[in-house]
């Protein structure tokens, strides 16, 4: 909002993909526009640019209204999946520009932490909060500026020594391992193990949820694609467990992504109902739930402190994936789903396509 913008401050913003509300853009486009003496990074896609303009009866939106603009080049359209039951032309886009500016935005706080490091300092990173908390947020209240009130990290720390780290290095890292999570989604057989159970509760008649546990996703989701063949919850993550036995009715299937502690109590209570749950965690269910006949884990290669890039020096590894991974692996899912449904139950591929 406008205090941020404030003369010496630098702010990223990060543009939905084909927003929702293009008033509401419109006008924090124009804030970012207007701000004077900030310098306001933009995170979106032309064509998101483009479709605010065509929509919204105010003065047309350039790249070159702002400090810098990063291009997240997302690919958007329909989706043609070629199986043994023939072609299935899938109606449902991706909506890939947060997910990818998500990976911008953490790319650009890791570069900005080399570049502090080759300055002699370290910038504060928190420690996952669902490890951090159980330890009654010790790590937090060590270096929060006011532990009771807001939590705002000290900028830097006084306590570490990094050397200097060179450009492009963390980057790179963070790729690394993005890249490698990507290889591992494409070959999980408990994925496509997921995928069956869904397209079978669906095609009996129950419902299919969705639900993350983590930051940016999946607020871009549109409407229309919020329905079919998932529905994505909005609860709440303090309010998860009552809004799971609220919704989902026995019989139904509930996929959930941890962030990446395991969700003990939301999952028991949902198989207790006769839901079924599809979990996707870092941390191993207890083994009680494993053994559940309506309960399938997929084991999320990545850490359980969601930070990936570990800094010589530095106490836990930066860069979170979780936001992410979320974002490919529902969109990779739900593709799945609907070209298997669009096939006759007799020819549904077993694997992914």
């Amino acid at each position: 909002g406008e205090p941020a913008a404030a003369e010496g401050n630098l702010i990223l913003f990060a543009l939905d993909s084909t927003p929702n509300d293009p008033d509401a853009a419109a006008k924090w486009l124009n804030v970012a526009a207007e701000a004077r003496g900030a310098r306001v990074v933009l995170m979106a896609n032309r064509r998101d640019l483009a479709a605010i303009n065509h929509a919204v009866a105010q003065r047309p939106f350039q790249p070159s209204d702002f400090y810098g603009f990063v291009d997240n080049h997302a690919p958007e359209g329909e989706f043609t999946y070629r199986g043994p039951g023939g072609d299935a032309t899938i109606t449902g886009r991706a909506m890939l520009s947060s997910v990818i500016n998500a990976v911008n935005g953490w790319l650009f706080a890791g570069e900005l932490t080399a570049a502090c490091t080759r300055r002699g300092e370290m910038p504060g990173f928190w420690l996952a909060f669902q490890v951090d908390e159980p330890r009654g947020l010790a790590r937090t209240n060590l270096y929060a500026i006011d532990p009771d009130r807001s939590r705002v990290q000290r900028p830097f720390h006084s306590d570490f020594k990094v050397p200097p780290l060179a450009a492009g290095t963390v980057g790179t890292r963070y790729i690394a391992h993005l890249r490698s999570y990507l290889d591992r989604l494409e070959k999980w057989p408990d994925v496509n193990a997921a995928v069956r159970r869904i397209t079978a509760a669906v095609r009996r008649g129950a419902k299919a949820y969705f639900y993350s546990v983590g930051h940016v996703f999946p607020h871009e989701v549109l409407p229309r694609m919020r329905q079919h063949p998932l529905k994505v919850m909005d609860a709440h993550y303090l309010e998860l467990e009552s809004a799971v036995l609220k919704q989902c009715q026995p019989g139904d299937v509930l996929l959930l992504m941890c962030m990446p502690a395991f969700e003990d109590e939301t999952v028991a209570s949902a198989l207790d109902k006769g839901i079924e749950v599809i979990a996707m965690s870092s941390a191993q269910p207890p083994k009680a739930i494993q053994d559940d006949k309506n309960f399938h884990w997929i084991a999320a290669p990545w850490p359980l402190t969601d930070g990936c890039v570990e800094i010589p020096g530095y106490d836990v590894p930066i860069l979170a994936v979780t936001g992410v991974m979320h974002g490919v692996t529902y969109y990779a899912v739900r593709s799945q789903v609907l070209y298997e449904l669009a096939l006759p139950a007799s020819e549904s591929t077993p694997g992914g396509q």
